[in-house]
C-alpha cells in the first residue's frame, strides 16, 4: 500500500511572537450584571430604612428575599464603590454593620 504524502508547514521558531488580537464586542449588561443591579437597589433601600444595618441581620434579610449570597455580597461591593454605604464595625455588638451615607 502506498503511503500517503503530506506537504507540512515549515515550522517557524519565532511565529509564538505574533500575537493575533481578534476584537470581541463588549456585550451590553448580561443577566447576571443585571440581577445584581436589582440585588444593589433593593440592598440599597432596606439600609436606607434602616441606617444602620448589622451583617447578619441583611444576611437574614437576603435570604428571606430570594437574593444569594453572591448577589448580596457583589451589591454591597458595588454599593460601597459607589460612596452610598460605608462599611463599619459596632463594638457594642462586635459585628460589622453597613451604614447608609
Amino acid at each position: 500500500m502506498p503511503k500517503k504524502s503530506r506537504k507540512e508547514q515549515p515550522i517557524d521558531l519565532t511565529s509564538f511572537f505574533v500575537e493575533e488580537k481578534e476584537e470581541v464586542p463588549k456585550p451590553s449588561k448580561t443577566a447576571e450584571e443585571r440581577d445584581v443591579s436589582e440585588a444593589a437597589r433593593r440592598v440599597e433601600s432596606y439600609i436606607k430604612t434602616n441606617r444602620t444595618v448589622l451583617k447578619s441581620t441583611l444576611y437574614k434579610w437576603a435570604v428571606k428575599n430570594n437574593i444569594s449570597p453572591q448577589e448580596l455580597y457583589l451589591s454591597l461591593k458595588q454599593l460601597i464603590k459607589e460612596g452610598k454605604i460605608k462599611k463599619i464595625f459596632d463594638h457594642a455588638r462586635e459585628e460589622i454593620a453597613y451604614m447608609y451615607v
